[in-house]
């Protein structure tokens, strides 16, 4: 397919208040998608409306993801039915999972660990890039996201939007290591489940344990995607940020080598260990958080998984039995999606919602 202009041309006429059919393609609308990504993770120029600055802290980035994933949840994003909240129900446990980064990010960088700093920064920004364009496409329009499904590809991208793709962090390995973000089996089997999420709209017990059952299955599909076609590939394959996964553990990092014990760097990546179900790093409620089994290795994908497993299989309990709490502390992380980034620079705001509804021009 030919790449798209971001500009759309039409017909229009003298009548007040009237409506004009415009059409995008495919590779026009997957690259707004793309755009929203970067959006919501820039600050723009007052004095120059169509320029935009990713921000800079790894820190604020994540926690503006963990907003965006609890909106999303919420149905507070554009084009949100808040009359069918729980749709996207991994996105609930994603803004509890992106807050525990932040911690970690915190902690790591105070004790200048800069190779696993870098790498959950990396692994964060990325899986981000890569769902959170699936979501907004899908609630803009989920009819011509199930057309245009096989037709996401980072490298069709539209004219306008390349140059400035290639300027994203990490670029020059991230893309073609997710396969340059191209729909994975595993997210058209979680998409395709959203509707039959949907379709269940009645409160007797039978249809929401039927509701129930496929939200955990929708979640645990999309846990497998971002696990292994995006952090694993990402970053856990990569030797030396797993090098530094082992090295509390003072394991033999594979080619002979003790690794050495480092109780600091330990208590500096405990963050990663746990996941509570608040806005708080830590509680000492342990009902309220899903602590990874002894002896999970984060490096390896399935000792990961066993416990992301378990994670999910609490959130989803915690989710029934406690509603009210655990939308109010999503209610919570939503509002950081517009935190300031940790530079403050002159005639800067943040994005906001700029361009979320589908523009028909280009900020690039």
């Amino acid at each position: 397919m030919a790449k798209a202009s971001t500009t759309v041309e039409a017909m229009t006429n003298d009548t007040p208040n009237s409506c004009v059919a415009v059409n995008c393609n495919c590779i026009t609308l997957w690259s707004l998608a793309q755009q929203f990504s970067y959006l919501r993770l820039s600050n723009q120029q007052i004095r120059q409306p169509r320029q935009f600055r990713l921000i800079n802290g790894y820190t604020q980035r994540a926690r503006r993801i963990a907003g965006t994933y609890a909106r999303f949840y919420l149905e507070q994003e554009a084009n949100g039915k808040p009359d069918k909240k729980g749709r996207y129900y991994w996105m609930g446990l994603a803004a509890f999972a992106s807050k525990t980064v932040a911690c970690a990010l915190d902690g790591i960088r105070a004790r200048s660990a800069d190779t696993v700093y870098e790498g959950l920064g990396k692994g964060n920004f990325w899986l981000f890039m890569d769902i959170s364009a699936t979501h907004w496409y899908y609630n803009y329009s989920p009819d011509s996201f199930q057309q245009c499904l096989n037709d996401r590809d980072a490298t069709k991208y539209v004219d306008e939007m390349q140059p400035f793709f290639r300027t994203l962090p990490w670029y020059q390995d991230a893309p073609q290591k997710i396969n340059q973000l191209k729909i994975s089996q595993e997210i058209r089997k979680a998409f395709d489940l959203i509707p039959q999420i949907e379709n269940f709209s009645g409160a007797d017990e039978s249809t929401l344990k039927k509701k129930r059952s496929l939200q955990l299955m929708h979640l645990l599909t999309i846990a497998v995607h971002e696990q292994l076609n995006i952090l694993q590939a990402l970053i856990y394959d990569d030797h030396e940020f797993s090098w530094w996964l082992k090295f509390p553990r003072g394991e033999a990092d594979g080619v002979g080598r003790v690794i050495p014990r480092n109780h600091t760097l330990e208590r500096a990546l405990s963050g990663q260990l746990q996941l509570v179900f608040t806005p708080a790093c830590d509680v000492g409620d342990e009902e309220l958080k899903s602590i990874a089994p002894p002896g999970t290795k984060l490096e390896n994908y399935e000792s990961r998984m066993t416990w992301i497993t378990q994670a999910a299989q609490k959130y989803h309990k915690r989710m029934i039995e406690h509603t009210e709490q655990m939308e109010a502390a999503l209610n919570t992380i939503a509002g950081w999606y517009a935190l300031p980034d940790i530079d403050i620079l002159p005639n800067e705001r943040m994005a906001g919602d700029l361009a979320y509804s589908v523009p028909l021009r280009s900020p690039f």
